[in-house]
């Protein structure tokens, strides 16, 4: 478990890194498909 917790520490940062980018460019996305509903849901 505590090689699991180790690469869970080592990969969270790029995890974050990419939620991150991924939460910008959703709105853009749902942009195309929903214009109703504002960016700043996602």
């Amino acid at each position: 478990m505590g090689l699991i917790n180790e690469y869970m520490l080592q990969m969270y940062p790029f995890l974050l890194s990419a939620f991150e980018l991924k939460k910008q460019y959703l709105p853009l996305i749902h942009g195309y498909i929903d214009d109703s509903s504002p960016p700043s849901n996602y």
